[in-house]
């Protein structure tokens, strides 16, 4: 699985720039929801979401990689 693969592909569209979110921006999106939804998560400052931003990426990442074994 590429990351780089759009989301949500229209069929009729051979645009890259009309697909979207790639699958990776998505990925870490929702796992940045899940993050900020917990109720012991209360950023109050810049650093805490630098620290969101990479646990999302890092979780998306994650994922990617485990989806990429798999197809193996």
């Amino acid at each position: 699985m590429s990351p780089n693969q759009p989301a949500f592909p229209l069929s009729d569209s051979d645009n890259p720039k009309l697909m979207g979110l790639t699958k990776r921006e998505y990925f870490i999106a929702v796992a940045m929801q899940g993050i900020m939804a917990n109720a012991s998560c209360t950023p109050t400052q810049e650093r805490h979401f630098t620290k969101i931003s990479d646990d999302a990426i890092f979780i998306a990442d994650s994922l990617i990689k485990k989806l990429n074994e798999d197809e193996q």
